[in-house]
């Protein structure tokens, strides 16, 4: 009777399962745990804690660096830079800094280490960030690490350059030179200054260009990137406020510049292009991050009010690509809330977007990943159509995840990071780095239906653990496998009701919707055995 019971049940549910297996299954199961990481954890000295994030990525060779900040708390000038290297499988390289990590504060003690926007590395695999922190004088600046993870004292002051203020984006050129951007304002003018220093920080050339004023009013957005197109052109991307007023009206600009950063007229005739609604969709044109494509066309991803990942392509001359997407747009929803915060091109043009998205408040909150194809449509052969998700719930812990930052590796593996925050384990909620790594195309344990079918009578020992058995409204379920996908609920008859994903060994199930009776759990593993267990509902 088990096994007929567990028959009819996969009849109906199979589509969800399935829906579980892509979203989940491109996690890297090579990397960290089950593909994820959250830190800090017992191998790093940065115990004492207020809030630790990441906020940027880079790569050396063929490991991963992360950058971010600690803060030990309120008031506190100790709050310092935080810059870990890790081995490929994830693990922390003890020969990097100090046991993995390298900690920076500011010389005076005067400033707190607040954001690092950029993180490169120079030919000889020295690290380079732009840096920001705030203190008795806010401070913008460059910070430099030997390749072993040591301050370079030989760069700027204790490896560290003081830039403009506002100083918001950075790159490295193939010469080694780097580029930062900046935002000023000068009695009702806005600019934007790019300047060129060479490798060992020394100042070369700035170019100055005052906003059109139509374009913007009494804010500037802080947000700002910066790419390196193939045929050598370095694009700038910036956040605007148009006005004022509430609701304010959110745009873009974007600038085009020679290598020697002079203004490149080819783009659309001034080397400047404003973005305010263009797609006549109502949306908040606001840029947070540029990506380039082989063809130097450039994307130009958008956070506003639409509750979903969107990306725009313009050609080389500044023009909108209408063949790209939809009209020049392209539309990723994750079926809830969503805002994009990073953005890379893969080398075969494909695009990679990433973010967060939420469903049902704060503490639903995933990272979210979407790959385009180079023409704007959806990579089904990635996730879920194109959409991945990624939660960090955690013995029983309730967690928000914010993705911040996204890097590819050189083998096309693709990592993102952000935060993660705890409730049980910090008393109260606190900020934790985390970074996850997906894999590159499906690993496609369960492929059909039939295939399930066929295994359906392969049952498990059980080792489901539950609490409360009855329950009212929270079911927990613990001593979940690690090879575990998804867990669904059913009725007495059969009927699908619900299914949560798998991505640890417990989570939390609200079933106070339910009317009183009998239920069941079944929990469906890699190998596509089964496990049931019944419940029962006040």
């Amino acid at each position: 009777m088990k096994i007929n019971l567990l028959f009819f049940v996969l009849l109906f549910s199979i589509p969800g399962s399935l829906k579980a297996q892509h979203s989940e299954r491109m996690l890297d199961s090579s990397f960290g745990k089950a593909g994820r990481l959250i830190l800090p954890d017992s191998t790093l000295p940065i115990r004492d804690f207020y809030d630790t994030r990441i906020t940027a990525l880079g790569m050396q060779g063929n490991k991963i660096l992360s950058a971010g900040y600690t803060s030990i708390g309120i008031g506190s000038y100790q709050d310092s830079f935080k810059i870990i290297r890790y081995n490929v499988n994830g693990t922390i390289d003890k020969s990097f800094g100090t046991k993995g990590i390298t900690s920076y504060i500011y010389p005076d003690q005067q400033h707190r280490a607040h954001l690092i926007t950029d993180m490169q590395c120079q030919l000889d695999s020295k690290i380079i960030m732009n840096t920001y922190f705030w203190g008795t004088e806010d401070l913008w600046g460059l910070l430099r690490l030997n390749k072993n993870g040591t301050v370079d004292s030989t760069f700027g002051i204790s490896g560290f350059k003081k830039t403009a203020n506002y100083t918001s984006a950075m790159i490295v050129l193939p010469d080694d030179k780097i580029v930062t951007a900046n935002y000023r304002h000068l009695d009702t003018l806005w600019y934007i200054v790019l300047h060129i220093i060479d490798k060992n920080g020394i100042d070369i050339n700035k170019t100055t260009i005052a906003l059109d004023r139509k374009y913007l009013k009494d804010y500037f957005s802080e947000i700002m990137t910066l790419r390196l197109t193939l045929d050598k052109k370095i694009v700038l991307g910036a956040g605007l406020r148009v006005n004022d007023d509430s609701p304010a009206y959110l745009s873009s600009a974007i600038f085009r510049y020679n290598l020697n950063g002079s203004i490149d007229s080819t783009f659309n005739g001034n080397g400047q292009k404003y973005i305010i609604d263009q797609d006549n969709s109502g949306d908040y044109n606001h840029l947070y991050d540029l990506s380039v494509q082989s063809t130097n066309n450039i994307i130009v991803a958008f956070a506003g009010n639409s509750n979903t990942f969107r990306i725009t392509r313009l050609l080389k001359n500044g023009n909108v690509d209408s063949s790209f997407g939809s009209n020049g747009t392209a539309i990723a929803d994750f079926g809830g809330s969503a805002y994009i915060t990073a953005m890379q091109t893969q080398n075969d043009d494909k695009i990679i977007a990433f973010g967060t998205a939420t469903t049902n408040g704060f503490a639903l909150q995933k990272f979210a990943l979407a790959r385009f194809n180079k023409n704007g449509l959806l990579d089904s052969s990635f996730g879920l159509n194109g959409l991945t998700q990624t939660n960090f719930y955690e013995d029983g812990d309730i967690k928000g995840s914010n993705g911040s930052c996204v890097i590819i590796q050189p083998d096309g593996k693709i990592a993102g990071a952000g935060t993660v925050r705890l409730y049980k384990i910090n008393g109260g909620g606190r900020d934790n780095a985390a970074m996850a790594r997906y894999l590159p195309k499906k690993n496609n344990l369960i492929t059909t239906k039939r295939s399930i079918l066929n295994n359906a009578t392969k049952i498990n020992n059980q080792s489901l653990l539950i609490s409360p058995n009855p329950v009212k409204d929270i079911l927990h379920i613990t001593n979940i496998s690690h090879d575990c996908i998804v867990i669904q609920v059913i009725d007495a008859g059969g009927k699908f009701l619900k299914q949560e994903d798998v991505t640890c060994n417990s989570l939390s199930i609200n079933l106070s919707t339910l009317n009183a009776g009998i239920y069941y759990l079944k929990a469906i593993m890699a190998d596509k055995s089964i496990e049931t267990i019944k419940f029962f509902k006040n």
